[in-house]
C-alpha cells in the first residue's frame, strides 16, 4: 500500500478547464513571458496548450484526492517522441508541494525505453530545481512546445 495522500489518474475532459486555467497562471511569471502585455499573453499562450493537449501523442496525469478524484492536487502534460519523452508542464498546488507529487507524477511516464527527457516550459519553480534536473539529464527545450 503507498504512503502517497494522492492517486495518480489519467485527465478527463472535467480537468481541462483546471488545466487551462492553472497553467496559464503559473505560467505567466517566467521569465520567458517577462513584460508581455497580458492581451497577447493569454491568448497566445491558450492557443500553445490547446494545440499541446489536442497532440494524439498527448499524456495529461492527475494526482487527485483517492476519496475525491474531482479534487485535484496536481497534474503533468507530456508527449512520447521518437526515443524520448517532453515534459510540457507540471504543476502542484501551492499547499501541496513537498509531497513527491510533481516527482510521482514524473516517474511514472519515465519509463526505461526513453533515452532523453526535455521539458518545454521553464517556470520559476523549474529554476529551483535547475540542479536537480541537470543531475537526473533533463533538458530545457523550449522549441519543443
Amino acid at each position: 500500500m503507498s504512503n502517497n495522500p494522492f492517486i495518480v489518474r489519467q485527465a478527463t475532459p472535467d480537468d481541462v478547464s483546471f488545466l487551462f486555467s492553472s497553467w496559464l497562471k503559473s505560467f505567466r511569471d517566467a521569465a520567458s513571458v517577462k513584460g508581455v502585455p497580458s492581451g497577447l499573453y493569454y491568448p497566445c499562450q491558450h492557443a500553445v496548450i490547446e494545440a499541446i493537449l489536442q497532440r494524439k501523442c498527448c499524456t495529461a496525469l492527475i494526482a487527485c484526492d483517492p476519496e475525491d478524484p474531482s479534487q485535484i492536487f496536481g497534474y503533468v502534460v507530456a508527449e512520447y517522441v521518437t526515443d524520448g519523452l517532453v515534459i510540457h508542464f507540471t504543476y502542484t498546488k501551492f499547499n501541496m508541494r513537498n509531497l513527491g507529487i510533481a516527482k510521482a507524477l514524473v516517474t511514472t511516464l519515465v519509463v526505461p525505453t526513453i533515452k532523453f527527457v526535455q521539458f518545454s516550459h521553464r517556470t520559476r519553480a523549474v529554476d529551483t530545481l535547475d540542479s536537480k534536473l541537470s543531475a537526473a539529464g533533463f533538458v530545457f527545450n523550449p522549441f519543443s512546445r
